[in-house]
């Protein structure tokens, strides 16, 4: 039982140390934000102005409206 688990824990340790010693990134590819509103557009004192304004009020950097 004991053997069992400590080689458990031995091979989550090394699975953890694994995931973590991988490479970052580069650069993130540029986010296209998109929003399908209904037909009662973006003045609606509803879902799709709450939606409207959570997308303007996105603070994501590499973002492009389409």
């Amino acid at each position: 039982m004991k053997k069992s688990l400590k080689l458990m824990a031995v091979v989550a340790s090394l699975t953890l140390i694994t995931g973590v010693a991988v490479a970052p990134a580069s650069q993130a590819a540029k986010i296209k934000l998109c929003l399908a509103l209904d037909t009662g557009g973006v003045d609606d004192r509803s879902f799709n102005q709450g939606a409207w304004a959570g997308a303007q009020a996105s603070t994501v950097s590499n973002a492009e409206y389409l």
